[in-house]
């Protein structure tokens, strides 16, 4: 973590630092922290819908359903086929 840490220090314009953080978070289940810095990565331009699904999980793991459903969906059109199982276990 602490590498990414000044990664986004050095170059906050960079959304694969944000993206990074925000899996570590996920992984270690900071969800808080994941989806801030995953919705970070996103606003700068993360390409692709890994970053879409990982904060859908964290929203998910904070019982948030409706964020989490909205962020699969967007991971699932942009050809993430674990987000479309996401989606359909929890959002049909």
């Amino acid at each position: 973590m602490a590498a990414f840490d000044r990664f986004v220090a050095r170059v906050p314009a960079a959304p694969t630092g944000w993206y990074l953080r925000g899996l570590t978070h996920g992984r270690a289940a900071r969800h808080d922290r994941a989806i801030a810095d995953l919705t970070k990565a996103i606003t700068l331009g993360m390409p692709g819908p890994d970053a879409y699904r990982l904060r859908a999980t964290s929203h998910l793991a904070l019982g948030d359903r409706s964020a989490a459903c909205a962020d699969g969906a967007v991971a699932a059109e942009r050809g993430d086929a674990d987000a479309a199982r996401l989606v359909e276990r929890h959002c049909r």
